[in-house]
């Protein structure tokens, strides 16, 4: 039998947003070899407790895009040496005076806003890496990968190795550590809500 991975329907109160986002995350989960297990969040927390709990684990989906400032703030505090609000239409000159352009980006939204300031942003021969499954349409002239020799490339997951080397960092110290906020299972619902809502900054973890 495959694992039940339970999917909150991102921003439920989005119909639209919701449809176009979730096919994303349950392909990915398929892909996994996982069974995509839809959780409305519409239904009352008691049902919702129900689903999540005839359930082998829970995905949490991004929301639509982070340009909240205090995000941004605690980014900065983490040692990042600068943050741009994407939505700033000054945002990218001022990117290019600091830096000159960037080699390399994630996108981790994967929208097509997100992918053009990161594409946007790129220095000569530069990549963009999209790991986010928001989904749109991208466009950009075929003769602006020649000039600029860019490249866009996407990835679901890494290797074994590859794995294994990003734990080895992590456990260096070389990087400072995400943000974790534990809280009861009981609490899932809130956290749900919390994650849709914008407040959560880092990760929470649930435990029982």
């Amino acid at each position: 039998m495959l694992p039940r991975i339970a999917i909150p329907v991102p921003h439920s109160t989005d119909p639209a947003y919701a449809e176009r986002a979730f096919p994303q995350y349950a392909h990915a989960v398929e892909m996994a070899g996982g069974d995509p297990v839809r959780i409305p969040l519409d239904q009352s927390p008691t049902e919702v407790m129900k689903l999540i709990g005839r359930s082998d684990a829970v995905l949490l989906p991004g929301s639509k895009a982070d340009i909240d400032p205090a995000k941004r703030e605690a980014a900065l505090r983490a040692g990042a040496a600068a943050a741009y609000d994407p939505a700033d239409p000054n945002a990218r000159k001022a990117l290019f005076k600091a830096t000159g352009g960037v080699f390399g980006a994630v996108d981790f939204v994967g929208s097509d806003g997100s992918l053009a300031f990161a594409a946007g942003s790129l220095a000569k021969g530069g990549k963009v890496v999209v790991t986010g499954l928001l989904g749109g349409t991208y466009t950009t002239p075929i003769a602006m990968f020649p000039l600029r020799v860019f490249t866009i490339e996407g990835t679901m997951t890494g290797t074994l190795d590859e794995a294994n080397e990003m734990m080895a960092l992590a456990r260096s110290g070389k990087i400072p550590p995400v943000p974790i906020i534990e809280r009861p299972l009981s609490t899932a619902q809130a956290s749900l809500d919390d994650l849709r809502g914008g407040r959560v900054v880092g990760r929470v973890v649930l435990v029982p």
